[in-house]
């Protein structure tokens, strides 16, 4: 969920530019943004826990496997999309402002959402993986009775 907030930014940023307002057609795009990054954030997590319990890679190792592996598909389907709203973006005539109100939202929020996402991702993990771990093998290491 930490990766949201990037693809967050990327949508005000780009409302801001646009001088779009913060409407319903906004918030329904973020909804739907927010889905989208945390998928894609997920698909990474999931690959590096994976290779860390069932191979037992070292945490640096694990999460640069995962990224790797899902790096070409997290593109591939984040840019079909991010090009699929592009015509909303630019759309003109009646009924714009609701179409770029979407666009706007969910392209800006999703460049720089998968951007950043792409190169975050993988940092956080590690440094919640090593806090986890820390923490596990503190508090196992503590016997009852010195609680």
């Amino acid at each position: 969920m930490l990766a949201v907030p990037l693809g967050i930014l990327g949508c005000a940023a780009l409302q801001l530019i646009m001088g779009l307002d913060n409407n319903i057609y906004t918030q329904v795009a973020l909804v739907m943004l927010i889905g989208l990054l945390a998928k894609n954030a997920i698909l990474i997590v999931e690959f590096a826990k994976m290779k860390r319990e069932e191979e037992g890679l070292p945490i640096l190792e694990a999460v640069l496997e995962g990224a790797k592996q899902r790096f070409r598909p997290i593109l591939m389907t984040a840019f079909s999309f991010i090009l699929g709203t592009f015509p909303l973006l630019i759309s003109t005539g009646a009924g714009a402002v609701s179409q770029n109100s979407v666009g706007s939202a969910v392209f800006g929020g999703m460049l720089t959402g998968t951007i950043l996402g792409v190169f975050f991702t993988p940092v956080l993990f590690v440094v919640f993986q090593r806090l986890t771990e820390k923490f596990k093998s503190n508090s196992s290491t503590e016997s009852p009775s010195e609680s």
